[in-house]
């Protein structure tokens, strides 16, 4: 026999094996020379005379020595060897602890090789809870009670039982269907019928789910028994001996419950991991993640991957990330070198940062999370199984942590087993998965499968997920420190004094009466950043601006942020942060800066606004000597006054060096596209900034005149419009135009 190192001669050493004496301290000749050989490492010399001695004397150190050196060589033969071994050694002396727990740890590792041990995980915590009973400073048993019962708690929380599955009949059109009529239809063709929505294929579904018998048993109940027994196991485990990873695995619990609170006040108590910090770290970090601490979060995980080998960092990186892809790009990855994929997940995770005023990518520290939520629930170690490689894994790191899961329970009625079926929902979709094993060997759901095994889902996740993969492979929703609110914005662009650049504005409007932006949520101030990115989110320049406090419970507030740039297309950021509360607006899409270099005639966009005017406001808008106050919600009723401004950009000259142009104002009902009302009057400003009456056609002397003009509305209908001025340079006849939309009451 190969001469293995014994890992098990310190695992189980501690106090309570300390505190039991040996029953059987007889030490015949031929034990006390296999103790020599395997000082020596001989071990196959060492199992022949621990046989002798097991023959001749029926001791049980011997048959324990026998079940040991078994065990340490870690494959299936030798555990059922082992287990022989330490079964007869228990039966020999029953109360030694040592002998007991080495029983129960094999009992758990044969339980995952196959339905012949599937009694052994129930008979093992029987074992660990009679080890306790009898020792009650076992600090072992009380770390796998804790570590067997939070299994427990995941597998029966959200858990349900139908009877009667083998008499599942759909009546389609009066006709007898039994389920797999469903899946008649090609992989692809099923996968299609799902994502159009098809009327045929989800009254099929929808009338196969109604016609099932309604839960006999929920498991709320004892699952809340198991979180209980699991959550005093840690920690007793705790109490007695400080344990870490009973730190760690009682938050993991914490987690499961959403109780996170409860998991960051524990592992506050470890000042410095010692034992595994790389895992210390992860979980604090997940922690403190679902708990809304993204700050937090962040260093816990900068604190991990410091521990980490390059190998295990690329595991939450270079490698995961290929399941967020579509199929074809990660294969592309695959043939390229570990610099380019490094550099492409960096350039993935930029392009969807969803929040630049942070220091932090959240979008980042979500995929982290997702991939340590793999690791540390969908993992089946026993059997090979690494959660983020696995099915159940690949949805969770591609559509996050779903927001619940269903867990419908095995059922054995004579005609087919019924598998263990867990379903992740998300808001628009859901994603089956079975387990033959019912040991967590969990894949895509194939409700068409034939034999004695016979699936609980009727969705054919197998199908549905190649189709997912292509056209949606990925979804995200921001997860910020605090509340994500909503308040009016909007974007104004004009010619800039620097050469070559656009002035680009973005205001916006902050009502205290509306119940998400109340005055109170802004008593210590707030941020707003205006950030201009290049197609490739490249930061080309921003400005980050800090507000004081509202000063009214009643009256409205008004911002804006100016940054200037050269024409280009790209992406704009435009995001708000509370000092409070941490509060956030964030406002990300493509966006194009107009070109007003040039000699042609050009015009700015429209601004509604409720003031404009020559006298200097806090929250205004200075253009060269005019101040104006936009209102980015473009919601006017019959008491607001109402103003449009804009500007002009190279009228010609005529002879006589005066411009020459008509303006032409139309208001359009959005709804109905038909033209309402026509040619208002209009105010313009002259170079010094005198207001001069005009109608349709006018001269003035400025190439480049600021224009704005008051509306009067209260004639018309509520509803929204399109107000439309379009401009005529009747010296050259160029035409240049620009619109807004106005929501009127």
């Amino acid at each position: 026999m190969k001469s293995f190192i014994l890992l098990f001669t310190v695992l189980f050493f501690s106090s309570c094996i300390l505190s039991t004496a040996q029953t059987d301290s007889t030490k015949t000749e031929q034990y006390l020379k296999a103790l020599e050989a395997l000082q020596k490492k001989d071990t196959t010399s060492a199992v022949t005379l621990f046989k002798e001695s097991a023959k001749k004397n029926n001791d049980a150190p011997s048959y324990f020595q026998l079940a040991k050196i078994y065990t340490a060589s870690q494959s299936i033969q030798d555990y059922t060897k082992a287990y022989d071994y330490i079964k007869d050694a228990v039966d020999k002396d029953e109360k030694n602890v040592e002998y007991r727990l080495l029983k129960a740890f094999l009992m758990e590792e044969l339980f995952y090789t196959g339905p012949f041990y599937k009694t052994f995980r129930t008979r093992e915590t029987l074992l660990y809870e009679d080890i306790a009973k009898d020792n009650d400073n076992c600090e072992e048993a009380w770390f796998n009670l804790g570590r067997l019962y939070k299994e427990d708690y995941m597998k029966y929380m959200n858990s349900e039982y139908f009877d009667q599955i083998g008499d599942r009949v759909v009546l389609l059109n009066n006709i007898r269907m039994e389920p797999s009529a469903f899946y008649t239809n090609s992989p692809a063709q099923k996968a299609r019928m799902r994502m159009r929505g098809s009327t045929s294929a989800w009254e099929m579904y929808d009338g196969f789910r109604n016609s099932l018998p309604k839960p006999a048993l929920k498991y709320t109940r004892v699952a809340n028994e198991v979180f209980v027994k699991s959550e005093r196991a840690f920690l007793k485990s705790i109490d007695l001996t400080k344990n870490e990873k009973s730190f760690v695995e009682l938050t993991e619990l914490y987690i499961l419950a959403n109780q996170y609170d409860k998991g960051l006040e524990l592992l506050k108590k470890i000042v410095s991991p010692g034992v595994d910090p790389v895992k210390f770290y992860l979980v604090s970090g997940m922690t403190n993640y679902l708990a809304g601490k993204i700050d937090l979060s962040e260093n816990d995980y900068r604190k991990a991957f410091h521990a980490m080998s390059g190998e295990e960092r690329e595991i939450y990186t270079n490698y995961s990330f290929k399941k967020l892809l579509r199929p074809e790009t990660a294969d592309s990855l695959s043939a390229k070198d570990k610099e380019f994929v490094e550099e492409y997940f960096n350039k993935y995770m930029q392009d969807n940062d969803p929040f630049l005023l942070t220091d932090y990518n959240e979008r980042y520290l979500e995929h982290i999370t997702r991939v340590i939520y793999t690791n540390l629930f969908l993992s089946v170690k026993r059997l090979n199984i690494d959660g983020w490689k696995s099915d159940r894994g690949e949805v969770v790191i591609r559509y996050g942590i779903p927001e619940q899961i269903r867990r419908m329970r095995a059922i054995f009625n004579g005609r087919g087993d019924q598998m263990e079926t867990e379903v992740f929902f998300y808001p628009d979709k859901s994603f089956s998965f079975y387990d033959q094993t019912r040991r967590g060997r969990y894949v895509f759901n194939d409700p068409s499968i034939d034999g004695i095994f016979v699936s609980q889902s009727p969705e054919s996740t197998l199908d549905s997920i190649l189709v997912y993969r292509k056209n949606k492979p990925g979804g995200y929703v921001p997860k910020l420190m605090g509340p994500i609110f909503y308040t009016p914005f909007a974007t104004y662009q004009f010619k800039s004094n620097v050469p070559s650049k656009t002035d680009i504005y973005i205001s916006f409007i902050i009502n205290p009466k509306d119940s998400s932006t109340l005055k109170d949520y802004f008593d210590s101030g707030y941020t707003a950043g205006l950030f201009l990115l290049d197609k490739n989110h490249n930061k080309i320049t921003e400005k980050i601006s800090n507000f004081p406090s509202l000063n009214s419970n009643m009256k409205t507030t008004i911002n804006s942020i100016m940054i200037n740039a050269a024409p280009r297309e790209g992406n704009i950021a435009f995001e708000i942060l509370r000092k409070k509360d941490n509060g956030a607006l964030t406002y990300h899409d493509s966006f194009k800066v107009n070109n007003y270099s040039g000699n042609d005639l050009s015009m700015s966009d429209l601004v509604l606004c409720f003031d404009v005017g020559h006298s200097e406001f806090p929250s205004y808008i200075k253009r060269t000597n005019t101040y104006l106050l936009p209102n980015p919600s473009n919601f006017y009723a019959s008491n607001m006054p109402l103003f449009i401004y804009y500007e002009l950009n190279n009228l010609s000259l005529s002879s006589n060096n005066n411009t020459d142009f008509e303006q032409k104002i139309t208001i359009q009902k959005k709804e109905e596209g038909g033209v309402v009302n026509s040619i208002l009057s209009v105010v313009g400003l002259d170079k010094e900034g005198k207001k001069v009456s005009l109608t349709s056609n006018y001269q003035t002397q400025e190439k480049d005149p600021q224009m704005y003009l008051q509306l009067d509305m209260t004639k018309y209908e509520p509803g929204e419009y399109i107000i439309t001025v379009s401009i005529k340079d009747n010296v050259t006849g160029n035409e240049v135009s620009s619109k807004t939309e106005i929501k009127w009451q």
